[in-house]
C-alpha cells in the first residue's frame, strides 16, 4: 500500500516519534531536576541535572536567586522546544495521512470508474457508498495504527527514565501495569467485536427497512403497513444506540483500571522508599518523577487501549474492505489484477491497425449475441444476428425487459457479450472501445447533469 518513498517518509515519521519520547523524558528531567537543585548543599554546589550543567557551563556556583531566573529559564527553553518539536512531528504524521487518504481515496475513485458497467448496476453497494466506506475504514485503522505508534514511544521513553531513576521500582510497576493492562484488553476484545458486529447489523437493519418502506411506499399505504416499519426502524435504532452506550461505559474501564493502578503504584512505591531507608529529601524528586511519568503513560496506556480496540471492532470491516480493493483495486494494495477484465472496462483494449481511426466507415455486426448479468437466472439477451449498415435508422421495439437497453449497451460497448460477438466494421468493439465509444451520442431515458455550472455542463465531453 506504501511505494519505496512512502516507506522511508513514514520510517522517519516512526523515528521522529520516537525523539517525542526522547524530548518528552528530557522535559521530565529538567523540571524534577530544577526542583531537585533549588537547595544548595553544605558545599555551596547544587544537587540535580539542572544545577551542574548550569554550573559547569558558567563555571561558577549559583546564588538561589541566579538558579531560579536561569533554571526556569532552562526549563521553560526545554519544555517550548519539547512542545514545538510535538507539534510539527503530530503535523507531519497528519499531512502524511492526509495525503495517503487522499491518493488511495483517489485511486478506488478512478477504480470504480473503471469497473466493467455490468458489475456498477449489479454491485450490492452503490460504488460511492463503496468508495466512502472503505476510505473510512482505512483512514479509521491507519490513525488508531499511528496513534499505538506514538504512544508505544512516547511509553518506551518513559519506562527508560524511570529504569534511569530507580531500575527495581520501575520494574514493579512496569509488570504491574503491564498485567494489568494485558487482562483487561484480553477481557474487552472479543466483547467489543461481539458488540461491534451487532451494531453494524443494527445499522443496516434500520437502513434496510427505511429503504423497503420507501420503495414500496404504495403497497406499504395500502395495506397500511406504516406501523409495522415503524416499528422495525425503532427496533433496529433502539439496538443500535443501546451497544453505543455499552461501548461508551466500556471504554472507560480501561482508564479507570490504570488510574487505580496508578494510585496503588504511588502508595506501594512510597512504602518501598521508607522501607528502604532512603532519605525522604531524596526520596521526594524520585516520587514525583514517578507520580508525573505515571499519569503520562497512564493517558498514553488509555489512548493505546482504545485504538487497540477501534481496530479490533474494525477488523472484520477492514477484511471485508480489503478484500473488494484486491478484487476491484488491487493497484491500491500495491499488486496487479489476478483477472483484470473484472477491473477495468478496458482490459481488451489493444491498439487500431495503422490507418484506422476507429469511426465507423461500412457495418455494425452482431454475431449469436448473449448477454446474462451476474446473478440472473436467465440472459437478458440470447441468440441476437444483426446487421446495421452505415447512415441506417434503427429502432428496437419491445415490452419492459425484453433487452432494449442491454443490445445498445452492448453495441456501446458498455456491456461485454457473454456470447457471441459485437463487430464494428469486422473489428471487435471491445478491442477497441475507447475509441467506438467516444463516436457515440447518447440521450438516455433521464438526462444527465452533473453539479457543475451551466457552461460546465454545455462543455461535458468536449472541454
Amino acid at each position: 500500500m506504501l511505494e519505496p518513498r512512502r516507506r522511508w517518509v513514514f520510517s522517519a515519521l516512526v523515528f521522529a516519534m520516537f525523539t517525542m519520547g526522547v524530548f518528552e523524558m528530557a522535559g521530565m528531567l529538567v523540571i524534577f531536576g530544577f526542583i531537585r537543585g533549588i537547595s544548595a548543599g553544605p558545599d555551596g554546589r547544587r544537587a540535580g541535572p539542572v544545577g551542574h550543567l548550569l554550573e559547569v557551563g558558567l563555571d561558577r556556583m549559583l546564588t538561589d536567586t541566579a538558579f531560579a531566573l536561569l533554571g526556569g529559564a532552562l526549563v521553560m527553553g526545554v519544555i517550548l522546544f519539547k512542545n514545538l518539536q510535538s507539534m510539527l512531528v503530530r503535523y507531519q504524521v497528519s499531512r502524511f495521512l492526509g495525503n495517503l487518504n487522499r491518493r488511495i481515496s483517489t485511486q478506488i475513485f478512478a477504480a470504480l470508474l473503471r469497473m466493467p458497467y455490468e458489475r456498477i448496476v449489479t454491485t450490492k453497494d452503490a460504488p460511492r457508498g463503496i468508495l466512502q466506506k472503505t476510505a473510512d475504514v482505512l483512514s479509521d485503522c491507519f490513525k488508531a495504527s499511528t496513534q499505538i505508534l506514538a504512544d508505544a514511544a512516547l511509553l518506551s521513553m518513559v519506562i527508560a527514565l524511570l529504569v534511569f531513576v530507580d531500575p527495581w521500582l520501575t520494574l514493579g510497576a512496569v509488570l504491574a501495569f503491564g498485567g494489568v493492562g494485558t487482562l483487561t484488553y484480553r477481557g474487552m476484545q472479543q466483547l467489543l467485536r461481539k458488540m461491534g458486529r451487532k451494531e453494524r447489523k443494527a445499522k443496516r437493519g434500520a437502513t434496510q427497512t427505511a429503504e423497503d418502506a420507501f420503495r414500496g411506499i404504495v403497497p406499504v399505504r395500502l395495506k397500511d403497513n406504516i406501523g409495522f416499519f415503524v416499528h422495525e426502524y425503532t427496533r433496529s435504532l433502539g439496538t443500535s444506540l443501546k451497544v453505543q452506550r455499552k461501548k461508551g461505559a466500556l471504554g472507560r474501564v480501561p482508564g479507570t483500571a490504570n488510574e487505580l493502578l496508578l494510585t496503588f503504584c504511588v502508595t506501594g512505591a512510597v512504602s518501598y522508599l521508607v522501607l528502604s531507608g532512603k532519605d525522604m529529601g531524596d526520596a521526594l524528586p524520585i516520587l514525583g518523577v514517578f507520580g508525573f511519568a505515571g499519569l503520562r503513560a497512564n493517558r498514553a496506556m488509555s489512548r493505546v487501549n482504545t485504538s487497540f480496540q477501534q481496530l479490533r471492532m474494525q477488523a472484520d470491516e477492514f477484511e471485508v474492505r480489503l478484500h473488494s480493493l484486491l478484487e476491484f483495486a488491487p493497484e491500491v494494495m500495491g499488486q496487479e489484477a489476478v483477472d483484470v477484465s473484472q477491473s477495468s472496462y478496458l482490459a481488451e483494449e489493444r491498439p487500431l491497425p495503422p490507418g484506422v481511426d476507429g469511426r465507423l466507415s461500412s457495418e455494425i455486426l452482431l454475431e449469436h449475441v448473449g448477454f446474462k448479468y451476474k446473478g440472473s437466472r436467465f440472459p437478458a439477451v440470447r441468440g441476437i444476428d444483426l446487421k446495421i449498415p452505415k447512415g441506417a435508422f434503427v429502432s428496437f421495439c419491445g415490452a419492459s425487459g425484453s433487452g432494449k437497453s442491454t443490445i445498445l449497451l452492448l453495441i456501446m460497448g458498455l456491456l461485454r457479450a457473454t456470447e457471441g460477438k459485437v463487430m464494428v466494421d469486422g473489428r471487435n468493439v471491445n478491442h477497441h472501445v475507447r475509441i467506438w465509444q467516444n463516436g457515440i451520442g447518447y440521450v438516455g431515458q433521464s438526462a444527465y447533469l452533473s453539479s457543475g455550472t451551466v457552461a460546465e455542463n454545455v462543455a461535458f465531453g468536449v472541454a
